[in-house]
Protein backbone atom coordinates (compact mmCIF):
# COMPACT_ATOMS: atom_id res chain seq x y z
CA UNK A 1 0.00 0.00 0.00
CA UNK A 2 3.11 2.30 0.89
CA UNK A 3 4.02 1.52 -2.88
CA UNK A 4 0.17 2.80 -4.15
CA UNK A 5 0.65 6.02 -1.97
CA UNK A 6 4.04 7.31 -3.40
CA UNK A 7 2.72 6.48 -6.87
CA UNK A 8 -0.43 8.51 -6.38
CA UNK A 9 1.63 11.43 -4.75
CA UNK A 10 3.89 11.31 -7.99
CA UNK A 11 1.27 11.01 -10.34
CA UNK A 12 -0.55 13.89 -9.08
CA UNK A 13 2.43 15.94 -8.76
CA UNK A 14 4.31 15.24 -11.84
CA UNK A 15 0.66 15.84 -13.66
CA UNK A 16 1.03 19.57 -11.91
CA UNK A 17 4.40 20.27 -13.41
CA UNK A 18 3.21 19.46 -16.83
CA UNK A 19 0.17 21.62 -16.54
CA UNK A 20 2.10 24.38 -15.78
CA UNK A 21 4.85 23.88 -18.09
CA UNK A 22 2.68 23.83 -21.03
CA UNK A 23 0.79 26.87 -19.69
CA UNK A 24 3.53 28.89 -19.04
CA UNK A 25 4.04 28.09 -22.77
CA UNK A 26 0.95 29.47 -23.56
CA UNK A 27 -0.09 25.72 -25.19
CA UNK A 28 -2.59 25.57 -22.19
CA UNK A 29 -4.12 28.95 -22.78
CA UNK A 30 -5.41 30.80 -19.75
CA UNK A 31 -8.70 32.52 -20.21
CA UNK A 32 -7.96 35.64 -17.28
CA UNK A 33 -10.88 36.05 -15.53
CA UNK A 34 -11.61 39.36 -13.85
CA UNK A 35 -13.20 37.66 -10.30
CA UNK A 36 -14.07 40.39 -7.59
CA UNK A 37 -12.15 38.50 -4.90
CA UNK A 38 -9.07 37.84 -7.17
CA UNK A 39 -6.05 38.22 -4.79
CA UNK A 40 -3.64 36.56 -7.42
CA UNK A 41 -0.41 38.39 -8.94
CA UNK A 42 -0.80 36.88 -12.40
CA UNK A 43 -2.54 34.24 -14.65
CA UNK A 44 -2.96 30.91 -13.15
CA UNK A 45 -4.36 27.35 -14.49
CA UNK A 46 -6.97 26.65 -12.43
CA UNK A 47 -7.16 22.75 -13.38
CA UNK A 48 -5.46 21.38 -10.59
CA UNK A 49 -8.36 18.86 -9.98
CA UNK A 50 -7.11 17.10 -12.81
CA UNK A 51 -3.65 16.25 -11.22
CA UNK A 52 -5.70 14.39 -8.10
CA UNK A 53 -8.58 13.05 -10.38
CA UNK A 54 -5.40 10.99 -12.63
CA UNK A 55 -3.81 10.03 -9.10
CA UNK A 56 -6.97 8.90 -7.66
CA UNK A 57 -7.53 6.78 -10.99
CA UNK A 58 -4.16 5.38 -11.00
CA UNK A 59 -4.08 4.65 -7.52
CA UNK A 60 -7.33 3.21 -7.47
CA UNK A 61 -6.60 0.76 -10.15
CA UNK A 62 -3.53 -0.50 -8.43
CA UNK A 63 -5.15 -1.10 -4.94
CA UNK A 64 -7.73 -3.57 -6.84
CA UNK A 65 -5.10 -5.44 -7.26
CA UNK A 66 -4.44 -5.91 -3.18
CA UNK A 67 -8.69 -6.49 -3.16
CA UNK A 68 -9.10 -2.71 -2.04
CA UNK A 69 -12.18 -1.48 -3.66
CA UNK A 70 -13.50 1.61 -1.99
CA UNK A 71 -10.76 4.15 -4.15
CA UNK A 72 -12.52 2.87 -7.02
CA UNK A 73 -15.97 3.22 -5.67
CA UNK A 74 -15.59 6.56 -4.96
CA UNK A 75 -13.24 7.50 -8.34
CA UNK A 76 -16.68 6.28 -10.19
CA UNK A 77 -19.18 8.32 -7.79
CA UNK A 78 -17.40 11.38 -7.82
CA UNK A 79 -17.15 11.86 -11.50
CA UNK A 80 -19.91 13.60 -12.23
CA UNK A 81 -18.99 16.10 -9.45
CA UNK A 82 -15.90 16.73 -10.47
CA UNK A 83 -16.65 16.77 -14.66
CA UNK A 84 -19.20 19.32 -13.65
CA UNK A 85 -16.30 21.37 -12.20
CA UNK A 86 -13.77 20.57 -14.24
CA UNK A 87 -15.54 21.52 -17.43
CA UNK A 88 -16.34 24.82 -15.92
CA UNK A 89 -12.81 25.21 -15.49
CA UNK A 90 -12.24 24.75 -19.20
CA UNK A 91 -15.08 26.85 -20.45
CA UNK A 92 -16.53 29.48 -17.63
CA UNK A 93 -20.24 28.42 -19.13
CA UNK A 94 -21.39 25.46 -17.05
CA UNK A 95 -24.14 27.39 -15.27
CA UNK A 96 -24.72 26.97 -11.13
CA UNK A 97 -27.83 24.89 -11.22
CA UNK A 98 -26.58 22.48 -13.82
CA UNK A 99 -23.02 21.74 -11.60
CA UNK A 100 -25.31 21.45 -8.76
CA UNK A 101 -27.33 18.70 -10.57
CA UNK A 102 -24.37 17.10 -11.14
CA UNK A 103 -23.07 17.05 -7.20
CA UNK A 104 -26.62 15.88 -6.74
CA UNK A 105 -25.80 12.99 -8.96
CA UNK A 106 -22.77 11.90 -7.25
CA UNK A 107 -24.73 12.16 -4.35
CA UNK A 108 -27.65 9.90 -5.12
CA UNK A 109 -24.89 7.01 -6.67
CA UNK A 110 -22.87 7.59 -3.77
CA UNK A 111 -26.49 6.53 -1.29
CA UNK A 112 -27.20 4.00 -3.79
CA UNK A 113 -23.96 2.34 -2.93
CA UNK A 114 -24.55 2.53 0.41
CA UNK A 115 -22.83 5.84 2.20
CA UNK A 116 -25.89 7.56 3.96
CA UNK A 117 -26.71 9.13 6.97
CA UNK A 118 -29.02 7.24 9.08
CA UNK A 119 -28.08 8.27 12.63
CA UNK A 120 -27.69 11.61 14.34
CA UNK A 121 -26.99 10.69 18.04
CA UNK A 122 -29.95 12.47 18.86
CA UNK A 123 -32.83 9.79 19.51
CA UNK A 124 -35.91 11.73 18.12
CA UNK A 125 -33.63 12.72 14.84
CA UNK A 126 -32.41 9.30 15.03
CA UNK A 127 -36.31 8.10 14.89
CA UNK A 128 -36.44 10.05 11.47
CA UNK A 129 -33.27 9.42 9.79
CA UNK A 130 -34.23 5.20 9.80
CA UNK A 131 -36.70 6.23 7.36
CA UNK A 132 -35.08 6.20 4.19
CA UNK A 133 -36.41 9.03 2.07
CA UNK A 134 -35.32 11.04 4.88
CA UNK A 135 -31.84 9.27 4.88
CA UNK A 136 -31.59 10.25 1.11
CA UNK A 137 -32.54 13.66 1.71
CA UNK A 138 -30.22 14.57 4.41
CA UNK A 139 -27.59 12.39 2.97
CA UNK A 140 -28.11 14.46 -0.28
CA UNK A 141 -27.84 17.79 1.69
CA UNK A 142 -24.97 17.19 3.30
CA UNK A 143 -22.60 16.08 0.14
CA UNK A 144 -24.13 19.16 -1.92
CA UNK A 145 -23.11 21.76 1.51
CA UNK A 146 -19.51 20.75 2.16
CA UNK A 147 -18.70 19.98 -1.91
CA UNK A 148 -19.71 23.59 -2.29
CA UNK A 149 -18.22 24.55 1.08
CA UNK A 150 -14.77 23.54 -0.35
CA UNK A 151 -15.28 25.61 -3.63
CA UNK A 152 -16.02 28.47 -1.29
CA UNK A 153 -13.00 28.89 1.29
CA UNK A 154 -10.62 28.15 -2.28
CA UNK A 155 -9.52 31.32 -2.86
CA UNK A 156 -6.36 31.21 -1.33
CA UNK A 157 -2.77 29.49 -1.58
CA UNK A 158 -3.15 26.40 -0.02
CA UNK A 159 -6.66 27.13 2.04
CA UNK A 160 -8.72 24.75 0.71
CA UNK A 161 -6.24 22.03 0.17
CA UNK A 162 -4.80 22.67 3.82
CA UNK A 163 -8.20 22.35 5.86
CA UNK A 164 -9.16 19.31 3.57
CA UNK A 165 -5.59 17.53 4.68
CA UNK A 166 -6.09 18.37 8.56
CA UNK A 167 -10.03 17.04 7.94
CA UNK A 168 -8.61 13.83 6.52
CA UNK A 169 -5.53 13.19 8.69
CA UNK A 170 -7.89 13.14 11.49
CA UNK A 171 -10.37 10.95 10.27
CA UNK A 172 -8.00 8.92 8.99
CA UNK A 173 -6.15 8.99 12.32
CA UNK A 174 -9.77 7.97 13.68
CA UNK A 175 -9.87 4.60 11.71
CA UNK A 176 -6.18 3.56 12.42
CA UNK A 177 -7.28 3.99 16.41
CA UNK A 178 -10.92 1.97 15.20
CA UNK A 179 -8.15 -0.61 13.58
CA UNK A 180 -9.92 0.17 10.43
CA UNK A 181 -7.51 -0.44 7.40
CA UNK A 182 -10.08 0.19 4.56
CA UNK A 183 -10.95 3.81 5.37
CA UNK A 184 -7.14 4.75 6.64
CA UNK A 185 -6.25 3.84 3.64
CA UNK A 186 -8.98 5.58 1.62
CA UNK A 187 -7.72 8.59 3.43
CA UNK A 188 -4.19 8.36 3.21
CA UNK A 189 -4.57 7.96 -0.94
CA UNK A 190 -6.77 10.71 -1.02
CA UNK A 191 -3.80 12.65 1.00
CA UNK A 192 -1.26 11.09 -1.00
CA UNK A 193 -2.52 12.56 -4.56
CA UNK A 194 -3.75 15.95 -2.64
CA UNK A 195 0.38 16.77 -1.30
CA UNK A 196 1.09 16.01 -4.95
CA UNK A 197 -0.41 19.20 -6.06
CA UNK A 198 -0.24 21.18 -2.28
CA UNK A 199 3.31 21.57 -3.21
CA UNK A 200 2.64 23.69 -6.15
CA UNK A 201 -0.23 25.53 -4.95
CA UNK A 202 1.52 26.35 -2.14
CA UNK A 203 3.39 28.78 -0.89
CA UNK A 204 3.84 30.06 -4.92
CA UNK A 205 0.31 29.52 -6.24
CA UNK A 206 1.73 28.05 -9.40
CA UNK A 207 -1.63 26.04 -9.78
CA UNK A 208 -4.89 26.25 -8.57
CA UNK A 209 -7.43 23.44 -7.50
CA UNK A 210 -10.66 24.87 -9.37
CA UNK A 211 -13.81 24.12 -9.45
CA UNK A 212 -12.88 20.71 -10.42
CA UNK A 213 -10.55 20.21 -7.80
CA UNK A 214 -12.77 21.92 -4.93
CA UNK A 215 -16.09 20.06 -5.72
CA UNK A 216 -14.11 16.45 -5.63
CA UNK A 217 -12.02 16.99 -2.73
CA UNK A 218 -14.79 18.69 -0.71
CA UNK A 219 -17.23 15.40 -2.12
CA UNK A 220 -14.93 13.49 -0.75
CA UNK A 221 -14.47 14.85 2.82
CA UNK A 222 -18.10 14.11 2.87
CA UNK A 223 -18.55 10.71 1.83
CA UNK A 224 -14.86 9.86 4.33
CA UNK A 225 -17.17 11.02 7.54
CA UNK A 226 -20.19 9.13 6.51
CA UNK A 227 -18.68 6.86 5.82
CA UNK A 228 -16.43 6.36 8.90
CA UNK A 229 -19.79 7.11 11.00
CA UNK A 230 -21.89 3.99 9.19
CA UNK A 231 -19.35 1.79 10.01
CA UNK A 232 -18.43 2.92 13.41
CA UNK A 233 -21.32 3.04 15.82
CA UNK A 234 -18.93 4.66 19.17
CA UNK A 235 -18.33 7.66 16.69
CA UNK A 236 -21.00 10.38 17.02
CA UNK A 237 -22.43 11.66 13.76
CA UNK A 238 -21.69 14.74 14.84
CA UNK A 239 -17.82 14.54 14.44
CA UNK A 240 -17.40 14.84 10.43
CA UNK A 241 -19.95 17.87 11.22
CA UNK A 242 -17.75 19.58 13.84
CA UNK A 243 -14.08 18.50 12.06
CA UNK A 244 -15.69 20.71 8.77
CA UNK A 245 -17.53 23.33 10.32
CA UNK A 246 -15.37 25.89 9.23
CA UNK A 247 -16.13 25.26 5.45
CA UNK A 248 -19.97 24.69 6.45
CA UNK A 249 -20.11 27.77 8.67
CA UNK A 250 -18.55 29.79 6.02
CA UNK A 251 -20.87 28.65 3.47
CA UNK A 252 -23.95 29.38 5.18
CA UNK A 253 -23.27 32.34 6.91
CA UNK A 254 -22.50 33.29 3.01
CA UNK A 255 -26.34 32.42 2.11
CA UNK A 256 -27.87 34.32 5.04
CA UNK A 257 -25.68 37.22 4.15
CA UNK A 258 -26.47 37.25 0.66
CA UNK A 259 -30.23 36.28 1.15
CA UNK A 260 -30.31 39.65 3.39
CA UNK A 261 -28.61 41.86 0.99
CA UNK A 262 -31.21 40.14 -1.37
CA UNK A 263 -28.30 38.50 -3.98
CA UNK A 264 -27.99 35.58 -5.47
CA UNK A 265 -26.00 32.74 -3.25
CA UNK A 266 -24.45 31.81 -6.79
CA UNK A 267 -22.92 34.89 -7.44
CA UNK A 268 -19.06 35.91 -6.05
CA UNK A 269 -18.21 38.38 -4.19
CA UNK A 270 -15.42 39.65 -1.86
CA UNK A 271 -16.84 39.57 1.84
CA UNK A 272 -16.35 36.06 3.06
CA UNK A 273 -14.46 35.44 6.07
CA UNK A 274 -11.12 34.86 4.85
CA UNK A 275 -10.88 37.95 2.15
CA UNK A 276 -11.99 39.96 5.07
CA UNK A 277 -8.60 38.58 6.84
CA UNK A 278 -6.78 38.88 3.70
CA UNK A 279 -7.92 42.65 2.97
CA UNK A 280 -7.61 44.10 6.85
CA UNK A 281 -6.00 41.58 9.29
CA UNK A 282 -3.01 41.13 6.99
CA UNK A 283 -2.57 44.73 6.27
CA UNK A 284 -3.03 45.39 10.00
CA UNK A 285 0.79 43.03 10.77
CA UNK A 286 2.53 44.46 8.21
CA UNK A 287 2.95 42.69 5.32
CA UNK A 288 3.12 44.38 2.28
CA UNK A 289 2.88 42.09 -1.10
CA UNK A 290 -0.13 40.02 -2.44
CA UNK A 291 1.72 36.75 -2.29
CA UNK A 292 2.75 37.39 1.26
CA UNK A 293 -1.12 38.22 2.66
CA UNK A 294 -2.02 35.65 0.57
CA UNK A 295 -0.24 32.79 2.40
CA UNK A 296 -0.49 34.16 5.65
CA UNK A 297 -4.65 34.58 5.07
CA UNK A 298 -4.11 30.66 4.58
CA UNK A 299 -1.42 30.08 7.79
CA UNK A 300 -4.18 31.88 10.35
CA UNK A 301 -7.20 29.92 8.77
CA UNK A 302 -5.02 27.04 9.07
CA UNK A 303 -4.73 27.69 12.62
CA UNK A 304 -7.97 28.42 13.31
CA UNK A 305 -9.08 25.01 11.40
CA UNK A 306 -6.30 22.92 13.29
CA UNK A 307 -7.92 23.94 16.67
CA UNK A 308 -11.61 23.39 15.73
CA UNK A 309 -9.99 19.57 14.42
CA UNK A 310 -8.11 18.48 17.40
CA UNK A 311 -11.09 19.56 19.68
CA UNK A 312 -13.25 17.65 17.51
CA UNK A 313 -10.79 14.33 17.64
CA UNK A 314 -10.48 15.09 21.51
CA UNK A 315 -14.55 14.81 21.97
CA UNK A 316 -15.43 12.35 18.84
CA UNK A 317 -17.78 10.27 20.34
CA UNK A 318 -19.69 12.86 22.73
CA UNK A 319 -22.87 14.39 20.68
CA UNK A 320 -23.33 17.50 23.05
CA UNK A 321 -19.58 18.63 23.51
CA UNK A 322 -19.55 18.38 19.07
CA UNK A 323 -22.22 20.74 19.20
CA UNK A 324 -20.89 22.90 21.76
CA UNK A 325 -18.15 23.51 19.61
CA UNK A 326 -20.17 24.31 16.83
CA UNK A 327 -21.68 27.11 18.33
CA UNK A 328 -18.08 28.13 20.28
CA UNK A 329 -17.04 28.46 16.62
CA UNK A 330 -20.13 29.97 15.06
CA UNK A 331 -19.72 32.73 18.18
CA UNK A 332 -16.45 33.21 17.67
CA UNK A 333 -16.72 33.33 13.16
CA UNK A 334 -19.38 36.25 13.98
CA UNK A 335 -17.46 38.15 16.87
CA UNK A 336 -14.32 38.27 14.59
CA UNK A 337 -16.05 39.12 11.12
CA UNK A 338 -18.00 41.92 12.32
CA UNK A 339 -15.13 43.04 13.90
CA UNK A 340 -12.99 43.48 10.70
CA UNK A 341 -15.89 44.89 9.18
CA UNK A 342 -15.65 47.73 11.68
CA UNK A 343 -12.50 48.14 11.09
CA UNK A 344 -13.14 47.54 6.82
CA UNK A 345 -15.53 50.72 7.68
Amino acid sequence: MILILIIGFLTSFFVCYNIIYLHRREIIIHKEIKAIQNVHEKPTPRIGGISIYLGLIVSSVLALFYGYKDLFMFVFVSMPAFLGGIIEDFTKSVSPHKRLALITLSGILAFLMGIKITKSGIFLLDILFHINIISFIVTIIALDGITNAMNIIDGFNGLASGVSIMIIGVFSFVAFQLGDLDILFLGLMYISVLLGFFLWNFPKGEIFLGDGGAYLTGFFVGFMGIALVNKHSSISPFFPLSACIYPIYEIGFSIYRRKIREVSPYLADSMHFHTLIYKILTRKLGLKTKLERNNATSIILWMINFIIVVSSFIFKDKTYMLIGICIVFGIFYNIVYFWLLKLKL
